[in-house]
């Protein structure tokens, strides 16, 4: 199954702007970290891992925007305290744990992301393909910087 078009693009663009990416997480990476988060990974983001799991070690984009190998996800999770019974699955920082994203996987914002904030979340895309897109062509409205080299 080919990515969605906004996956597509994303990885393009990381691409051609010489991000390096680590090569695409197993099926068995993907399950262990859904069955010790005890969230289920949405597919657009399943998705993304199997193309590129993550950028290496602190490793951004232009926009400052580092995507966590899906090893780290867990420890991520609970180092920026988000709390159990909440269904966040953080993916990635701004410039150095400003702020972390995360994808919510139940309840009536599931797929939506949000920015992450020490215990508070908000709303930055109705879904994953709307963020990744966003990084790509509109940072500023997922609150991440334009870079002049965009």
């Amino acid at each position: 199954m080919a990515p969605p078009k906004e996956i597509a693009l994303v990885l393009q663009h990381w691409q051609s702007t010489n991000v390096p990416l680590n090569a695409g997480a197993s099926l068995e990476q993907i399950r262990a970290v859904e069955e010790t988060s005890g969230l289920s990974i949405p597919g657009t983001l399943r998705l993304l891992y199997q193309e590129a799991n993550g950028m290496p070690e602190r490793e951004t984009d232009s926009q400052f925007f580092y995507f966590w190998p899906i090893e780290q996800v867990v420890s991520e999770m609970k180092g920026w305290g988000v709390p159990a019974n909440l269904p966040l699955l953080l993916f990635g920082d701004f410039l150095i744990a400003s702020h972390a994203y995360g994808v919510f996987c139940a309840g009536p914002e599931a797929g939506s992301v949000h920015v992450f904030h020490g215990h508070q979340s908000e709303k930055v895309a109705g879904s994953l393909s709307e963020f990744f897109s966003a990084v790509v062509n509109d940072p500023n409205s997922v609150q991440l910087l334009r870079s002049s080299a965009v």
